[in-house]
């Protein structure tokens, strides 16, 4: 992104909403239907990094939420379940299959609060801060998600964590 924010069209790349109708108008991208919502053409352009990056957050709602949420779940099986659920059906069997190893090596819970642990955090008022970074992220990401869907019709299938809530 650093590149093409210092390119000559900059200017195209400040907002999210320039970004999209700038690389849709001049063909730097084409979508591959509406329920695919595949990205296809060039390897560095602002679309993918930020398809990417939406990706991400809806990875870390989810992985934050079962923290949150299942206190006495192994790690493993809290980010492979976050994992599975959003970013693994953009990726290969073998990189799929090589995550899923990959995540038995991830610290306990306790070993990730202990790294996350400010002076005077308790394990309480991690929770409650990782409740708002949880808020913050969702709210990001349904803006993000709302503008692929305005400009470039990508139809972001969201995980269950991220779906509005209807109560």
């Amino acid at each position: 992104m650093d590149e093409l924010l210092s390119s000559e069209e900059k200017s195209h790349y400040l907002f999210l909403d320039d970004l999209l109708k700038y690389e849709l108008e001049n063909n730097i991208i084409t979508i591959d239907g509406v329920e695919t919502g595949k990205i296809h053409k060039g390897k560095r352009f602002g679309t993918r990094i930020m398809f990417r990056l939406h990706q991400a957050m809806a990875f870390l709602v989810h992985f934050f939420t079962n923290v949150r949420e299942q206190p006495n779940a192994k790690m493993h099986t809290i980010v492979n379940e976050a994992y599975k659920d959003t970013i693994s059906r953009n990726h290969g069997w073998l990189v799929r299959k090589t995550a899923t190893l990959a995540f038995h090596a991830i610290p306990s819970r306790n070993s990730l609060i202990n790294r996350i642990r400010h002076e005077g955090a308790t394990e309480s008022s991690i929770m409650d801060e990782l409740g708002e970074i949880i808020d913050v992220t969702k709210y990001v990401y349904m803006v993000v998600a709302n503008t692929f869907d305005t400009h470039s019709n990508i139809a972001v299938k969201e995980p269950k964590t991220l779906k509005p809530d209807t109560s």
